[in-house]
Formats: C-alpha cells, structure tokens, sequence
C-alpha cells in the first residue's frame, strides 16, 4: 500500500488543472498585496520577538513604504512571468520570496497576526517547489509544442496543498474545543463578536437577538474547521468540507466584512470537485478546436503559441 501510494504521489497531471491552481494562487497573492500597506500603523511598538524573516531588521527597513513597493512590483512582474512559464524556476521563487517578505512588512506592523496570508503563502512554496522539480520537462515541452498535452505536474504538489488546507483549518477547529472545550459553540462568543465588530444589519439583529442561530452558527463552523483534515482522503466529504468552509468564510464576510477572498477562491479549487471539470472541458475543447496547424515560423511567436495553445490549435512541433 505504501508503495501504490508513493508511485502515485509521483504520478503527474496536465497542466489545465494546476495552471488554474497556480492562477488562483497568483491571483489571491496580487490581491492580498493590493489591500495591504505595510505601515498602516508606524506607532507600533516592535514586538521583540521572531514573528517574521524580517523580525530582525532594522525599524528603518521594516517600515519602508519604498521597500514594500519595490517588493509589490517584483512580485507582480515575477508572477506574470511564472504563469506564462518564463525563466522559471527563478521567476517562481522571485514571486514567493517577493509576497513573503512584502507580508512580512505588513505583519511587523501589527501587534496581532493577519492569518489572512498563510495559505496563500504556503501554498505559493508548494507549487514554487513543484514548478522546481519539474522545470527541465516543462522546458522541453515548450521546446516540443506540447506544453499542454504532456503530464508535467507532480502529483505529490496537489497532496501537500490539500494536506495544509487540512492541517490548517483542523488546527483552528480542534484548537476551540482544547482551550473552550464543546461548550464554546454555546452562542455567546458568537454573539460577544458580533457586539463588538459586526456593522448593523438584519444578520447581526438576528444573531444577537437568538441564541439558539448562534449556537447554530458555531457548531457549523466548529465542524467543518474541525474535519477538514480527516475529510481529505475521500472526494466527497472533502467536496462537503469545501462547501461548509466556503460558507463559514462567507459568513465572516458578510456579518463582519473580513476579507478571507483568497481562502476562500483556493477552497473551491482545492476541496470541490474542480479537477475533473477541467480535465472533461479541456479534452472537449481540444476535440472541437484542436486543428493540428503548423505551428508560426517566427520564434517569438511560435513561443507564444506553446504556452496559450490549450485547445491544440497548432499542431506538435516535434
């Protein structure tokens, strides 16, 4: 059994699928840099302790507005470049590195931790490694016109990201019940947050005024946080577990207006069952579409064609 599962760990898939992840990723780390400065509150008191790789510099550097822009516009430029296949490995890890210490600008601000980031870190290292391991077959495809057709992504990437998403929405479930113990999904704490942080609307009357919807409410995201990580090997708890996250995130947003976007975009990727619609509509597209011409002569653009031709336009030119 162990050995069936490592020879499928090191299986690879298409490249429809984890583009997609990969854009997602991309997509959510541009995001989170676009809502974020990192020296939203220059009278913070540097904390003394190792929080960030940049808990040890100077007050000077971790509050540079020029450092965080110049780290935004590497991050941006290397992620556009990733995505497109260019010169990566390097412009994979010139992304990760580039949002991490951008976000660690920002946390080093804070006298709380934004665990808004995490996953979206985590995951960018994942498939930083990934894109790594697998950069000379990449290259060779792109070189053989067939960068989409080709199994290029290891299987073992998709697992170690599934297993963060576990570990870390498991972690935060079981963390309540080990410091609450069952009765903190009694309602109050609910309602307790809503009094401070929700805005007025119909949902904060609603929960403030039943304790019995807040309970509710809590035993919901208590469960799903909680079986995240256990829910993992079969596709239709992990697709139950999904829905029940992406509603705990849109609960959070609606009633208090956190911003979990970016959670909530990989959730659906990674928990629904978004991997095999993509395999059935690309294998249809390339059915309909894919006309086998040659490929253009220019290089340049013949280049181009080899990284966006996902329906098989043109045909392999080797």
């Amino acid at each position: 059994m162990i050995e069936r599962g490592l020879d499928r760990a090191m299986e690879r898939l298409p490249l429809a699928y984890p583009q997609l992840l990969l854009l997602v990723v991309l997509a959510s780390g541009a995001y989170l840099l676009d809502v974020t400065w990192c020296c939203a509150d220059p009278t913070t008191p540097f904390r003394g302790s190792w929080v960030t790789p940049l808990s040890f510099a100077s007050e000077a550097l971790r509050s540079s507005h020029e450092l965080f822009a110049m780290l935004r516009f590497l991050y941006l430029v290397a992620a556009v470049g990733w995505f497109l296949q260019l010169l990566v490995p390097y412009t994979s890890w010139l992304a990760t590195i580039a949002f991490t210490m951008a976000v660690s600008q920002h946390l080093e601000q804070l006298s709380y931790v934004e665990h808004v980031f995490q996953l979206t870190n985590l995951s960018m290292i994942v498939l930083a490694l990934a894109h790594t391991a697998t950069a000379s077959a990449v290259r060779q495809a792109l070189r053989d016109g067939r960068l989409w057709s080709t199994p290029l992504f290891p299987r073992w990437a998709w697992w170690l990201i599934l297993l963060t998403v576990g570990i870390t929405y498991s972690r935060a479930g079981l963390y309540k019940v080990v410091v609450g113990g069952i009765g903190w999904a009694n309602g109050l704490p609910l309602q307790l947050w809503v009094s401070l942080w929700s805005p007025p609307g119909s949902l904060r009357s609603s929960i403030l005024q039943s304790r019995d919807l807040a309970s509710a409410l809590q035993w919901a995201a208590l469960i799903a946080e909680s079986a995240a990580l256990f829910a993992l090997p079969w596709r239709s708890s992990r697709a139950l577990v999904g829905l029940g996250l992406a509603g705990f995130h849109l609960g959070q947003w609606l009633v208090f207006g956190w911003a979990f976007q970016a959670n909530l975009a990989l959730l659906v990727v990674v928990l629904l069952p978004v991997e095999p619609l993509v395999t059935v509509g690309v294998a249809r597209l390339r059915k309909r579409f894919g006309k086998g011409r040659p490929p253009p002569t220019s290089p340049i653009l013949r280049s181009i064609a080899a990284r966006l031709d996902l329906v098989g336009w043109y045909a392999p030119t080797r």
